[in-house]
């Protein structure tokens, strides 16, 4: 989750998340995967493809991603970030 100002930790087999409500959105960790926070990004790892894409499409569903500025839950892929789409004022300069 990038520069959205979202708080998120881990507690115990939990992940917790605030989104600007008074109230924690808390995820169940699946026992597969390995979860690290550092600010506001979540770094997931796993060895099983299959509930680290469920996993990320959970938390996918909590807030959109941003194409235009970059900002939401993104994935890299092979390390690498994703290109930005040009907005309408952008492409005719």
């Amino acid at each position: 989750m990038i520069g959205l100002g979202f708080k998120n930790f881990i507690l115990g087999e939990k992940l917790y998340i605030l989104l600007g409500d008074c109230n924690y959105v808390i995820f169940d960790v699946p026992k597969m995967l390995k979860i690290y926070c550092k600010k506001n990004q979540i770094y997931l790892l796993s060895s099983d493809s299959i509930t680290l894409y469920d996993f990320m499409a959970t938390l996918k569903k909590i807030k959109k991603s941003n194409f235009y500025k970059g900002k939401g839950v993104l994935e890299f892929k092979n390390f690498k970030f994703m290109k930005l789409k040009i907005g309408k004022k952008q492409r005719f300069m």
